[in-house]
């Protein structure tokens, strides 16, 4: 098996594996304390919580590490663990950026924003992400709607003339691209705004 067959089979053995020792320690506390099934299911929750951070933050350091695979796994194993945590897409979302994947980027993201509309975050990663699948007007979308959401950290983010450039370098290499041609165009417009 390669590629994403062979992903998509890890991942779900990720996923059991977690869910077993998470069942596992669940079972170890319910023992331990002899308490009922209403303090059980709270047990079984903050449980699953705390393994969900556990595995976000060693990702977070096999990202610092530049072991992107290592960290993507540990993302996935948070958001399996606990998917309604908007940083966890986005983290694992990084990773896959960083491993050039940036389809698989897109859909992290766009849970990430399903989550919350106005994370700035994931709205620029996922500029930065169309950006690179030549997606450029959704690009661009993306920037606006980051932008909207967090002004400073966005234009901290996307220096403009930094963003001009490589779009220029870009189209230099693809000079029959209207759509970008005029994406630039604004984006130069922007320059001058206040």
């Amino acid at each position: 098996m390669y590629g994403s067959a062979h992903h998509a089979m890890r991942k779900n053995h990720t996923r059991q594996l977690v869910r077993a020792f998470a069942a596992l320690i669940i079972t170890l506390i319910i023992a331990n304390t002899g308490t009922g099934s209403a303090t059980a299911e709270q047990a079984d929750t903050a449980t699953l919580r705390d393994l969900a951070r556990e595995h976000n933050r060693a990702g977070i350091e096999l990202l610092d590490k530049k072991d992107y695979a290592s960290a993507r796994d540990r993302f996935d194993a948070a958001i399996a663990l606990d998917p309604a945590v908007k940083y966890y897409h986005n983290n694992i979302a990084v990773a896959c950026m960083n491993l050039g994947r940036y389809d698989q980027a897109v859909t992290h993201l766009e849970r990430a924003i399903r989550l919350d509309p106005f994370y700035a975050r994931a709205l620029s990663n996922l500029g930065i992400s169309c950006f690179h699948l030549s997606e450029y007007r959704k690009a661009y979308g993306y920037y606006l709607r980051a932008k909207a959401a967090d002004r400073a950290y966005t234009e901290e983010r996307f220096r403009l003339a930094k963003v001009i450039h490589g779009m220029e370098r870009i189209h230099h290499e693809n000079p029959g691209n209207t759509v970008l041609k005029n994406i630039i165009r604004e984006v130069k417009g922007m320059e001058r705004m206040p």
